[in-house]
């Protein structure tokens, strides 16, 4: 396979190993990225911006901003690589938006058992910042791996991701 010809993946979760960590859900997006890569996938991932993610994003360059349907602040979209020998080549877009996603807690609750009660706001931007493309996968496919949902979504037959001027 070419690089002109090779697989886009965008894998979409709330956690990664070594850094976040609730579940198997941790294990896949920490191992598969690179196994993706090893095979000749042009492989990435989009995470929210947790702190613990936050703290050890390496080479950040700012994407731009994905605004919320319900308004308020949008959040940017981050682009480096977080500091894990699995993780140093794989392209990583943190969603940083701190009202939603800089709490102390898991990915989805505050870590006595209770939900974050914007659960649906936090992982709706989430989605939507995948969606939309934003350059990350132009082309590709769309992983969705949640705690909820498996989900593959091709993009294939020329259609496309609506991206933001520049990010083709």
């Amino acid at each position: 396979m070419s690089a002109g010809d090779a697989l886009r993946v965008l894998l979409v979760g709330a956690e990664i190993y070594p850094f976040v960590k609730t579940g198997g859900l941790a294990d896949v997006l920490g191992a598969l990225p690179q196994a993706l890569g090893a095979a000749g996938a042009d492989a990435r991932v989009l995470l929210p911006a947790l702190p613990p993610l936050a703290a050890v994003l390496r080479d950040v360059q700012v994407i731009g901003p994905v605004q919320a349907p319900w308004g308020g602040a949008p959040a940017q979209l981050l682009l480096g690589h977080l500091d894990a020998p699995a993780l140093r080549t794989v392209p990583v877009y943190l969603l940083r938006h701190d009202p939603l996603y800089q709490r102390p807690g898991t990915p989805y609750g505050d870590g006595s058992g209770r939900a974050f009660a914007d659960n649906h706001r936090r992982f709706a931007l989430l989605g939507l910042a995948a969606a939309r493309g934003w350059g990350l996968a132009p082309g590709g496919t769309i992983v969705l791996v949640s705690a909820l949902v498996f989900a593959v979504t091709s993009v294939a037959g020329g259609h496309r991701l609506p991206l933001p001027h520049g990010h083709h």
